[in-house]
Order: C-alpha cells, then structure tokens, then sequence
C-alpha cells in the first residue's frame, strides 16, 4: 500500500479554529462558533458587505450565525437557514457576541476585513521560481 500524497493528507485535515462560548442568557448553553470554511468565506465578503464598504449586520450576523455555530457534543450544525427568523428574535447582545467570535476564529477581525477588502483585487500568487 502506498504512502498517501502530500494532497491526499491536506484533504483529510480538520483544519477548522474554534472557540467554545457559554451562552449566560440561554441558561448556560454551550455553543461552538468555528472559523469559516473558503467557499464560505467567499460567500460571505461577496454579500454581506454594503456598497460603502461596510458590513451590512442584517445580513451578516444570521450568515455568521448559521453558518459558524455547531453542537460542541455531537458536532453538528447547531442552525440551518429556516431557523433566521427566530433566531434574529434573540437577544441581540448575545448575536453580536457570537458574530464576533465567528469573525474572530474565521480570521476577519476589523482589521483582517479591511486588508482583505483592500488586496482582493491586487492579490499576487507566490513566487514559485527556485534559484539553482
């Protein structure tokens, strides 16, 4: 049986950050918010962001929300899209905490968010030359 490649490793990766968040207004509840994957970090800087530049939170908090939190016990999705309507119904100070830590284990933090919106369009690739 041959060695799997270097592909083959990088795909079998749980390469996902996370931060637990004990949730005082839901009793307690303990929640994992997981960093975006790339397809959906795409997602989310194509549509949740207002002409101006800013993040549009009527958009971005249900996104981050459904999209980043998971059952830390069986790790599944915690929220699918037909749960946006009570959840928006929640406590609001607890979905900007969780959006925030969804930003900040997904590595968009104001600043990241920024530089991001700024190099998209003048992203370079690596220099892949060697010197011999």
């Amino acid at each position: 049986m041959s060695e799997p490649t270097l592909k083959d490793r990088i795909r079998n990766k749980t390469d996902h950050d996370s931060e637990i968040m004990i949730i005082s207004k839901w009793d307690n509840e303990k929640i994992e918010v997981r960093s975006m994957m790339g397809s959906d970090r795409s997602v989310f800087m194509d549509t949740c962001f207002q002409e101006s530049g800013d993040l549009d939170k009527k958009i971005s908090i249900p996104f981050l929300i459904i999209g980043c939190c998971f059952d830390p016990t069986t790790g599944e999705k915690l929220f699918a899209l037909e749960d946006e309507e009570w959840l928006m119904t929640k406590n609001s100070t607890v979905l900007e905490g969780i959006a925030t830590t969804a930003l900040k284990v997904s590595g968009l933090t104001t600043g990241a968010v920024e530089g991001a919106e700024k190099n998209s369009d003048s992203a370079t690739p690596p220099d892949t030359s060697s010197s011999s």
